[in-house]
């Protein structure tokens, strides 16, 4: 349904996207993760339509209908506005048909929020029912993609549990095709079918949720998986020339075939890829 080949995106002298293919197939989840800066937001706006790839390609089928549901309700959504003239807000720039008050209260119900909310405006709601008012609006317009802007991470972990299984149900009910973007990566592993790790713009591993996570072969997303258990993530302190993946990477190869050479996605396992960075990703002693 969408495809990325060999994408770039170069903002000036800061590469964003580094020759990223990848596809996301009718009802699938797929989640991107990485820190600030691996060029997962990069991403999202490219899926949606904002921006134009400095070179590759961008594909997706036909008038693919999007939708966004952003990082802080409290940021979305205006202060001034009803929960109704909110949810309606798609309704009246896309070409969408029904009744508009039955599609209104349609996607209230869907995300379990009472239609009594409709006439409250948001300072009203706590931050939980605000994501959730941000969800129907996505659902509003019967969106064929859906892209999820770090949905949780602006509430409390036990509103974040509650919004992820709203998501998993509506996943199950509606056959939603999605892009988590994160940097969770046990929400990551939750909600979605394949997880893709992004490092400084270059996909470095994409496979089945489960064998990512219970079979990390990158040292980057094996840092990731340590940080989501209480291990810090290291400070990347880079320098010109040097490895990028050096404050993740536990390998002592010298030198580093990652340093010399531009490695390319190897398969591990069924529909698990990752990028070599060092011989012993490579199977090397």
């Amino acid at each position: 349904m969408i495809e990325l080949e060999d994408a770039r995106m170069v903002y000036g002298a800061n590469v964003a996207l580094d020759g990223v293919s990848l596809r996301v197939g009718s009802g699938e989840c797929l989640a991107v993760i990485g820190e600030s800066g691996s060029g997962k937001s990069t991403l999202a706006r490219i899926m949606l339509g904002q921006e134009r790839l400095t070179s590759g390609a961008f594909r997706r089928d036909g008038q693919t209908r999007t939708a966004y549901v952003a990082q802080d309700p409290a940021d979305s959504l205006n202060p001034r506005m009803s929960v109704a003239r909110i949810v309606a807000e798609p309704l009246t720039v896309g070409k969408v048909e029904g009744d508009r008050d039955a599609l209104i209260r349609s996607a209230i119900r869907a995300v379990a929020l009472d239609e009594a909310v409709l006439e409250r405006r948001p300072s009203a709601l706590s931050g939980g029912q605000q994501q959730r008012v941000s969800i129907a609006r996505a659902l509003v317009a019967q969106p064929d993609l859906l892209v999820l802007d770090e949905p949780t991470s602006a509430l409390d972990p036990s509103v974040q549990a509650q919004v992820l299984r709203l998501l998993q149900d509506l996943r199950a009910e509606r056959g939603l095709t999605s892009v988590l973007v994160t940097h969770d990566l046990p929400a990551a592993a939750y909600l979605a079918d394949r997880i893709a790790v992004l490092h400084r713009g270059r996909l470095v591993e994409i496979g089945p949720s489960q064998a990512v996570w219970d079979e990390a072969q990158h040292p980057y997303t094996q840092a990731l998986l340590a940080a989501a258990v209480g291990d810090p993530l290291p400070e990347p302190a880079i320098r010109e020339h040097a490895c990028s993946l050096g404050p993740y990477c536990t390998a002592e190869v010298s030198p580093c075939p990652a340093t010399t050479t531009v490695p390319t996605l190897t398969e591990v396992g069924p529909g698990h890829l990752v990028m070599p960075s060092c011989t012993k990703i490579q199977g090397a002693s």
